[in-house]
């Protein structure tokens, strides 16, 4: 399994919230966070990252980016 970290950006903070998923793969890790940022009333966007490199962002109400 690989770790990767989570910012999931909520405009009632200005400070993002950090959670961890663990996955076999980016997709699986992408899908995961999709979830959490779901769960996050309010969020606009989670930041998935891994060894501290950007992986992907998505975007609330939105498909993928990056």
């Amino acid at each position: 399994m690989r770790t990767f970290s989570c910012f999931i950006r909520d405009p009632r903070s200005s400070i993002p919230t950090l959670t961890f998923v663990f996955a076999r793969d980016v997709g699986r890790a992408r899908a995961l966070a999709r979830r959490q940022m779901a769960e996050t009333r309010g969020a606009l966007s989670v930041e998935i990252c891994e060894n501290g490199a950007l992986i992907a962002v998505e975007l609330a109400g939105e498909g993928l980016a990056a």
